[in-house]
């Protein structure tokens, strides 16, 4: 089991970036993005959810539409 190394946004949200991009430009609230994500409750980092989002004919993938840590999240992330 690998040690999850958090950190912590001035909201409160916790997360580490495993694979960091190398874009210049991060998504706002309105874009559409494509993620693949792993949630774990810490400390004991258990997963209880993972997957791939991206937008599709039934399914708009913009920020907004996501839960709050997602729309603080999200925005600090490089494509």
């Amino acid at each position: 089991k690998g040690t999850v190394t958090a950190i912590t946004h001035s909201s409160g949200l916790r997360y580490e970036i495993l694979a960091e991009g190398s874009g210049t430009t991060t998504p706002g609230l309105y874009d559409q993005i494509k993620v693949t994500y792993t949630g774990k409750l810490i400390p004991a980092e258990t997963d209880f959810g993972a997957g791939t989002v991206e937008p599709n004919a039934a399914t708009s993938s913009r920020v907004i539409n996501f839960i709050h840590g997602w729309q603080i999240g999200v925005p600090l992330l490089a494509k």
